[in-house]
């Protein structure tokens, strides 16, 4: 499986909220082609993982409450799996999300702890 390379690039900064360091990240806007393959690469993953794990789609999609239908369509990348049904997936599959996702931040570079930059901003 190809990883989607996004194009073109855009930079910003971000400040690390302990150290008040400030990081230059270079990322990528997404076009609606891109948009379409990610789904498509995400889709493909998932039914990798269902398989790996044993599980048929009607299985799957009844243990996140969705359709076997519904879940063909994630995994053949027609539909677009929003963000809580990927952590429901994640957790029904015993998956770790940055299985699906890591490819995307090969270098981790936007990772940020929520949680201290919440308590940085004085927003408990």
């Amino acid at each position: 499986m190809a990883t989607t390379i996004l194009q073109p690039p855009f930079e910003r900064g971000i400040q690390h909220p302990l150290t008040a360091t400030w990081f230059l990240l270079v990322m990528a806007l997404p076009t609606p082609d891109t948009l379409d393959q990610i789904d498509k690469e995400l889709g493909a993953k998932l039914k990798a993982f269902r398989i790996a794990a044993g599980k048929s789609q009607i299985a799957l999609g009844a243990a996140v409450g969705i359709s076997g239908t519904q879940l063909q369509k994630y995994e053949n990348g027609s539909n677009r799996i929003s963000a809580s049904m990927l952590i429901m997936l994640c957790h029904a599959l015993k998956r770790d999300p940055m299985a699906f996702m890591a490819e995307y931040f090969p270098d981790n570079s936007c990772k940020i702890d929520v949680r201290a930059a919440s308590r940085s901003n004085g927003n408990h």
